[in-house]
């Protein structure tokens, strides 16, 4: 990678970008499919900005890590998904808070899906507040994460 000039942060910038791209369809197509089927309305507000991309920046960086870390594809396709089953398992995301224990409540409060679901959600269907939290858990989170990223990427500097 370092053949091309390009630095760490350079890449993990791009990446980033590259892949934030290839997902503007499922953004697109996911609130509108919801909306239609759970017969809900839409009130989008611009706090749908920054909590696409602080979310898009902390996922992206533990995908980042997890393909700096593992030995093959399928190694980082495996823990990619077991990842995604449980921060979508620990807190609030997926299941209502009246369902869970409190010990799963807790969890919740340093996962990053809890926060990143809280954001959109706002975001997507209007809120009173700006959820602040939500959003400043998210940039701590995509600043701490970003960093681990450029860290863990493998890199060789380029031929003299």
């Amino acid at each position: 990678m370092a053949a091309t000039g390009a630095t760490r942060i350079q890449f993990i910038i791009g990446s980033y970008m590259a892949f934030s791209l290839l997902t503007v369809p499922s953004l697109l197509v996911t609130p509108i499919v919801v909306v239609k089927v759970l017969d809900l309305s839409l009130s989008p507000s611009m706090v749908l900005v920054p909590a696409i991309a602080l979310t898009g920046c902390v996922f992206l960086s533990v995908g980042t890590i997890i393909g700096a870390l593992s030995s093959s594809l399928e190694q980082a396709s495996s823990l990619s998904t077991l990842l995604s089953i449980l921060s979508l398992s620990l807190g609030p995301v997926a299941v209502p808070e009246s369902f869970l224990p409190p010990w799963l409540l807790t969890l919740g409060k340093i996962n990053p899906s809890f926060y990143a679901g809280k954001a959109l959600r706002s975001g997507l269907f209007g809120s009173e507040t700006v959820p602040w939290d939500s959003l400043l858990f998210l940039a701590t989170a995509a600043t701490i994460l970003t960093a681990v990223a450029i860290a863990f990427l493998p890199w060789r500097d380029k031929a003299k």
